[in-house]
């Protein structure tokens, strides 16, 4: 595993993976090996690939939460939405505490890809108030902006803004583009100023930031 994960650390995916496969085949009844060539996948943006693994360790290791939990998040990704909430139904009807605090998320996650919005924001409405944060405000904020709740949602967020000194800039652009894509352009461009102050001339963030003070 160690020389698996060196090779990964120096960018050398493709010896990690014969690795990770080697051990594999020398421990067939440990997961950990598979779940590094699963990750693999993952990590160059095969879904597919990663869900068909997946598939393939669960008939090996059929109630193995880790596996099934990867299923539904990869069939979300895939946007296979009624096969992964048939999944989401039937682990929590065997109600694992290993698996409860994810399947919350991926039922989210669902509603938000089914746009069923009115049930989005009731499950990250609660979220939120259980678990008040920039990153749960931000994912009410989408399920608010299907409702066309935006003055509670902009709210939400500029209270959460306002406790942090330097939000993650992922975070901001997130913000700063539901205010734009909702007409709030004196929100959009402060936060992407505040962006460039803080990142540097990215010029997408300029023609941006440009925008919404045109537009404002």
């Amino acid at each position: 595993m160690l020389l698996g994960d060196t090779y990964l650390q120096l960018g050398q995916t493709d010896l990690a993976l014969t690795t990770y496969q080697t051990w594999k085949v020398k421990s067939p009844t440990v997961l950990m090996p598979i779940l590094r060539v699963i990750g693999l996948s993952e990590r160059k943006g095969d879904d597919n690939e990663a869900l068909k693994l997946t598939e393939g360790a669960l008939k090996q290791f059929p109630n193995q939460p880790e596996l099934q939990m990867l299923k539904v998040d990869f069939m979300t990704k895939l946007g296979r939405f009624r096969a992964a909430k048939e999944l989401v139904g039937l682990l929590k009807s065997l109600d694992t505490d290993k698996t409860l605090v994810l399947l919350g998320f991926y039922e989210r996650q669902l509603a938000l890809g089914e746009r069923n919005y009115p049930l989005a924001e009731e499950l990250l409405g609660s979220h939120y108030k259980n678990s008040p944060s920039l990153t749960s405000a931000i994912m009410l904020a989408k399920a608010m902006q299907g409702n066309s709740h935006i003055n509670v949602a902009k709210e939400i967020l500029e209270a959460e803004l306002a406790k942090l000194t330097s939000p993650p800039a992922r975070m901001r652009h997130a913000i700063a583009e539901f205010f734009q894509y909702n007409g709030l352009y004196k929100e959009a461009a402060t936060q992407y100023d505040l962006l460039l102050k803080e990142e540097g001339g990215n010029g997408c963030i300029i023609k941006q930031f440009g925008l919404c003070i045109t537009t404002g």
